[in-house]
């Protein structure tokens, strides 16, 4: 929340939340909070929370690809599964 904050402004401007779907308080809810207190938590967590943001990384690299690629199929099967797993999270 706080890199997507802080990409947002850098490119955007400070008026990037006006700008935004409702959805961008929801997004970067987390970034609105300490961040001594999430650097904490995820200094505590350090393995499992970078294992998760290299992962993301990869994911997002492989959206990127298929943006590239006008491969619209692929994009299509990630966005399903993501929203299979938002409807059934285990």
């Amino acid at each position: 929340a706080y890199a997507l904050c802080s990409l947002a402004v850098a490119r955007h401007g400070a008026a990037t939340p006006a700008l935004s779907a409702g959805s961008w308080r929801d997004v970067t809810r987390v970034a609105a909070s300490s961040p001594d207190l999430w650097a904490g938590i995820v200094k505590q967590n350090a393995a499992p929370v970078s294992a998760a943001l290299r992962a993301l990384i990869a994911e997002l690299g492989a959206v990127a690809d298929a943006l590239d690629a006008g491969d619209t199929h692929d994009l299509r099967e990630r966005f399903a599964a993501g929203h299979a797993a938002k409807q059934d999270p285990c």
